[in-house]
């Protein structure tokens, strides 16, 4: 048994030097052509049947059950040394494979009024398309805002006021960092509440901002208020239940 211990922490010596050299060289050392725990694992076996069969003076019946144990914990040594080899640098190896859903890359358009929602959606009705209302305003900016609307400069004003808008700029900003699933399969459009009077009274809008989820032209989900969490599930499980591709192809 003392033999055993001692064969098990010489042959692992190899693998701590291999570690040290990095990952690369640990993956070479893992294919390289001598591999010295194998090798000293049966020196010291056949060292250990010599020394046991003269202490032992020939009984055969003690002699091949002990031959047979220290075989079983040579084996056993071994394995448990090349899975602590081999099984940390494969499990990197696959993990790093796995496709990674995208934080970035959503392209979100700005439009004025709800004509041009209609083609936007007619265009993209193959896509999840999701509609963020907003209130096109700020209190601060109300007064002017309707001056400019009567003039007639009613995109302009939204989007000037848009920026302006803390929650919403807040909530627009915060876009990119979210997961919505592939950037190929969303697209995002914003649409100011007053200028979109049909969607409001359709979908019962009372809350700005409201993001209204869009798969195959139906409405499938709902999002209430700023919540950018509650928007990432629900775009990931809009997709998902659609059959689409979640991950992104690059």
């Amino acid at each position: 048994m003392i033999l055993h211990v001692l064969a098990i922490s010489i042959s692992t010596t190899p693998k701590q030097s291999c570690e040290n050299k990095g990952m690369n060289q640990f993956t070479s050392c893992e294919r390289g052509h001598f591999n010295p725990s194998l090798y000293l694992h049966i020196i010291f076996f056949f060292i250990f049947s010599l020394v046991f069969l003269i202490s032992s003076k020939g009984s055969p019946l003690i002699l091949s059950d002990s031959l047979f144990s220290f075989l079983a914990l040579s084996v056993a040594g071994y394995l448990a040394d090349m899975l602590r080899r081999t099984g940390l640098n494969r499990f990197i190896t696959k993990i790093m494979k796995v496709s990674k859903p995208p934080t970035s890359g959503y392209e979100i358009s700005e439009l004025p009024n709800e004509g041009v929602l209609r083609e936007f959606m007619q265009f993209y009705k193959t896509k999840g398309v999701l509609v963020m209302v907003h209130s096109g305003e700020s209190e601060t900016q109300a007064p002017k805002a309707a001056s400019q609307k009567q003039s007639g400069s009613s995109s302009e004003t939204t989007a000037n006021t848009l920026v302006k808008d803390p929650i919403m700029r807040s909530f627009v900003s915060s876009i990119n960092a979210l997961n919505l699933g592939n950037p190929d399969e969303v697209k995002l459009a914003l649409v100011p509440g007053p200028e979109a009077p049909r969607l409001v009274d359709a979908y019962n809008i009372i809350t700005y901002p409201t993001t209204l989820m869009f798969l195959d032209g139906r409405c499938v989900y709902r999002v209430v208020g700023a919540r950018t969490n509650e928007l990432s599930i629900k775009s990931l499980f809009m997709l998902r239940n659609g059959g689409r591709n979640i991950f992104s192809h690059t």
